[in-house]
């Protein structure tokens, strides 16, 4: 008798903890819980994928450079930001000062330019030779700074940098800790 009872209190065990209803079953809500997962996957690689397009946008196109190597400039001389502060995708070269586009698009670059007072500051950004944009900055009472960008469109392997226009004892650059010379650039379109 207590193997029919063993097997009667499994059995009544068992119907008592399987719900009465389909909908309730443990099969069905496994069966609602993998189809969760599953359009939760497809949510995330759609969303792995949207961040890997924009990343591989910007990713490679940004960087922003600060304090140059030579306070006093020579005529011609490319201004080297010694400071990276941001380099995605490596297209800046702290050694040469120069930015080389990794990607066909249109970017957008600029230069913040400071200067101690009595002296001047002529720098130019400049693609390939060609002057892009020129500024010329002097403040006679303050140490000061400007600013100046200009848009571009570049083939990949194309570069930029800024150079000293005009140079000399009276040319210097200046920097403290919150006014930084600085050269920066972004892709804005492919």
């Amino acid at each position: 008798m207590t193997r029919l009872h063993q097997l009667l209190l499994l059995v009544s065990m068992t119907v008592a903890y399987e719900p009465s209803c389909p909908a309730c079953s443990k099969y069905d809500n496994e069966e609602k819980m993998l189809k969760r997962i599953i359009r939760m996957e497809f949510a995330y690689e759609k969303v792995l994928k949207e961040n890997k397009d924009t990343k591989s946008l910007l990713h490679w196109c940004i960087f922003h450079a600060r304090s140059p190597q030579t306070s006093i400039l020579s005529t011609g001389e490319v201004i080297v930001y010694k400071t990276v502060e941001t380099n995605l995708g490596n297209g800046y070269s702290s050694t040469t000062g120069k930015f080389t586009a990794p990607t066909r698009g249109l970017y957008l670059f600029c230069m913040h330019t400071c200067t101690a007072t009595h002296k001047y500051a002529s720098l130019q950004i400049i693609k390939e030779g060609s002057v892009l944009i020129a500024s010329v900055h002097y403040d006679q009472d303050q140490y000061t700074c400007s600013s100046s960008q200009v848009f571009v469109y570049l083939d990949a392997g194309e570069t930029v940098w800024v150079q000293c226009s005009s140079g000399g004892s009276n040319i210097q650059l200046y920097e403290n800790s919150y006014r930084w010379t600085s050269f920066g650039g972004a892709l804005i379109h492919n």
